[in-house]
């Protein structure tokens, strides 16, 4: 068997897309040989050529690193992985220390709001106060009998 024929079955065993590290790991365990230093570079290098195929190459990329058996690849040694839809990369859940700081964030923006909408409430009363001073000032200096100054805004 060559090195895909070992990929290809490591991945069909598996039935989900592996990391080229995982990868290599069980096809040394299953047997598999390289006169390389770095097997696991050595796998990636060859699934990267074969997917030069396009959709004639046995693997799809998944994510960074890991790959999958292609669906639309024809194998006439199995028929049950030519029509498998491809399976999507499990996420890792997010850190505590990360949602930690998010919420942290989201609480600060929060107080930051309030105490904005406070200040601009004490401006729109703080506004209405002096628009209030002014219209009396005007209808005293009316009474009066002058003319209100005129005021540029």
């Amino acid at each position: 068997m060559n090195t895909l024929d070992f990929i290809f079955e490591v991945l069909k065993d598996a039935g989900q897309p592996l990391h080229y590290t995982d990868i290599t790991q069980r096809i040394l365990e299953s047997g598999w040989q390289t006169k390389g230093s770095n097997p696991a570079s050595a796998v990636n290098s060859r699934i990267v050529v074969e997917m030069k195929k396009g959709a004639a190459s046995k693997f799809v990329r998944m994510g960074s690193g890991t790959y999958g058996i292609n669906p639309d690849f024809t194998d006439e040694t199995d028929s049950q992985t030519t029509n498998r839809p491809p399976q999507p990369v499990p996420q890792p859940p997010p850190h505590k220390k990360d949602n930690l700081f998010l919420e942290e964030r989201v609480a600060l923006l929060e107080d930051c709001c309030d105490r904005l909408s406070s200040e601009l409430k004490a401006l729109r009363v703080t506004l209405d106060s002096e628009n209030k001073w002014r219209k009396a000032l005007d209808a005293l200096v009316m009474e009066l009998g002058a003319d209100p100054p005129t005021r540029s805004r």
